[in-house]
C-alpha cells in the first residue's frame, strides 16, 4: 500500500474502508469497556477493561487498539484528566497489541497468567510517568506503596478471565462464525 501524496490522488482501492458494521463494533467495544469500568469502579483494583481488551484484541484485531484510545478519550471527558491519562494513552495500547500477538493462544489457562501478570506490572507501568513528573525515588516510592493494590488488581484479573473466558469467548465465536 503506498502512502498519499498531493500528486497522486490514492484510489479507492487503496483506501482502507470502515463498515458501518466496523463502526458498530467500535462503539459496541468502546460501551462495553466503559460500562464494565463504571460497573466495578466502587471494588479497589477489581476491574474487567483488562478482560475486555484481551477479549476485544484477540477477536477483532488491531481495531481493538482505536477502541481503546477512544475509550481514554471518552475517560477524559468523564473524570478529570491527570496523570492517570497519559498512563492510560500507553498502557491499554500496549495490552490490546500484547493480546493481539498472542490471540493465537486459546487455553483459559494462558490468558488468566496473562491477565494476572497484567495486573501485577500495572504500578510498575503507571510509575513510568511519576520518573518524569517528580523523578525516579518518587517513582520508585509510588510504585513499592502500591503493590498490595497490584497483587488485589492481578489475582482479581485472572479470577475474572478463569470464569469468563470460555463463556465470552464462546459468544463471540459464534458471533464471528455467523458474520
Amino acid at each position: 500500500m503506498r502512502l498519499f501524496m498531493k500528486d497522486q490522488p490514492m484510489n479507492k482501492a487503496d483506501a482502507k474502508k470502515y463498515t458501518t458494521r466496523d463502526l458498530a463494533e467500535l462503539g459496541m467495544m468502546i460501551a462495553a469497556l466503559e460500562a464494565g469500568k463504571l460497573a466495578l469502579s466502587s471494588l479497589p483494583n477489581v476491574e474487567i477493561v483488562t478482560f475486555l481488551i484481551i477479549m476485544f484484541a484477540a477477536i477483532y484485531g488491531l481495531k481493538s487498539v482505536i477502541a481503546v484510545v477512544v475509550f481514554v478519550g471518552v475517560e477524559c471527558l468523564i473524570w478529570p484528566v491527570n496523570l492517570w491519562s497519559i498512563m492510560y494513552l500507553y498502557i491499554w495500547p500496549l495490552l490490546a497489541a500484547l493480546a493481539y500477538l498472542f490471540r493465537r493462544q486459546s487455553s483459559v489457562w494462558f490468558w488468566s497468567a496473562f491477565s494476572a501478570l497484567c495486573g501485577f506490572c500495572f504500578g510498575g507501568l503507571c510509575a513510568i510517568v511519576y520518573i518524569f513528573t517528580s523523578g525516579i525515588h518518587t517513582a520508585v516510592a509510588w510504585w513499592i506503596a502500591g503493590i498490595p493494590f497490584d497483587l488485589i488488581h492481578g489475582f482479581s484479573n485472572c479470577v475474572i478471565m478463569m470464569v469468563l473466558y470460555r463463556p465470552i469467548r464462546k459468544v463471540f465465536s459464534y458471533y464471528q462464525s455467523h458474520k
